[in-house]
């Protein structure tokens, strides 16, 4: 994750703040056959995609984490998920 952000924040990002001051306008206000437009717009899309490789990541990360220690993951076994009723009505059929 550490890497896909460095990546993006110093590579991508360098790029296109380049482009930017080069234009400088917004570079959706150049032609659509504009080369720095084209180039603009696939430096945005891979940014997007790497942000995406980040958000999964993390939430990759988070159910790791959210595991309690050495549980493989959700086992159906005797006891194992039993809920007992509590309450003013547990007797209650």
């Amino acid at each position: 994750m550490l890497a896909v952000a460095l990546y993006s924040g110093r590579i991508v990002l360098s790029e296109v703040d380049a482009i930017q001051q080069q234009v400088g306008a917004l570079p959706s206000t150049l032609a659509p056959n504009d080369a720095r437009r084209i180039r603009f717009d696939a430096l945005h899309q891979l940014s997007t995609r790497l942000m995406m490789v980040n958000v999964a990541a993390a939430l990759m990360l988070l159910y790791w984490e959210a595991r309690e220690p050495g549980d493989s993951g959700p086992q159906l076994g005797p006891g194992r998920w039993r809920v007992r009723a509590q309450g003013p009505f547990s007797g209650v059929v």
